[in-house]
């Protein structure tokens, strides 16, 4: 009897370190679900009225398959919440350009987009990579 609580005990044990190790290393391991090739991001629109589409080429290579939140907002000297999307890209590199409708209450300024992209990397853990764009105006006209 003594020898079966023995090889349970080294069993918990072996688990126990195991455990641990896996967690060390999801906590530790440097993801990188994504990488923006370039930065700042290329803005195609310098110039744009509230309610007209702002265009900006981003060059990036995504490492996972994994899908990601992307949270967007406009900023200068206050930040406006933009938008949450949820795409489904698969793994690979590529270039694309990106339009998004300015909303009508951003008021005029100077402005760039702070894009957000999170990644859940494992159980316990999620990676949120920051890019920005380059500068653009945000004009009253239509």
């Amino acid at each position: 009897m003594n020898n079966i609580f023995n090889k349970i005990s080294i069993l918990a044990g072996v688990l126990a370190i195991f455990m641990v190790v896996i967690v060390t290393f999801w906590v530790i391991y440097p993801y990188k679900p994504i990488v923006v090739n370039k930065e700042p991001i290329e803005i195609l629109t310098k110039e744009v009225g509230r309610g007209k589409p702002l265009t900006y080429r981003i060059d990036y290579c995504k490492n996972t398959n994994a899908a990601s939140i992307i949270q967007k907002a406009y900023e200068n000297d206050i930040i406006f919440p933009a938008s949450t999307t949820q795409p489904l890209n698969s793994k690979g590199c590529r270039t694309v350009n990106v339009s998004q409708v300015v909303p009508y209450e951003l008021p005029s300024g100077r402005y760039r987009m702070k894009i957000v992209f999170t990644y859940r990397v494992n159980p316990i853990r999620d990676v949120s990579v920051i890019a920005h764009t380059d500068y653009f105006n945000v004009t009253e006209r239509d």
